[in-house]
């Protein structure tokens, strides 16, 4: 995978609760593409790197999407922009 580094304004601060207990992580606003669509987003801010998924999509971005078959992966290539990063 291609590293990159983007800088975004924190655009607020959540409490994250888990198995691990609880912690406060940063969001920020990126553009996500899912199919033709591009997407203004909230994501929080964790180091993912030793985890399956780079990136995960919340309930807020999927109530976007529609229903989604989460038996299925990678069913949808993208098909906009090269460069979200400066849109």
């Amino acid at each position: 995978m291609t590293q990159r580094t983007l800088e975004r304004s924190i655009v607020r601060n959540v409490k994250v609760r888990g198995a691990g207990g609880a912690e406060r992580r940063p969001i920020v606003l990126m553009k996500i593409c899912i199919g033709k669509p591009v997407y203004n987003e909230q994501f929080s801010l964790n180091d993912r790197g030793e985890m399956n998924y780079p990136v995960l999509i919340g309930r807020n971005t999927i109530e976007h999407l529609g229903p989604v078959d989460v038996t299925k992966a990678f069913t949808m290539e993208p098909h906009c922009a090269k460069d979200l990063s400066s849109k």
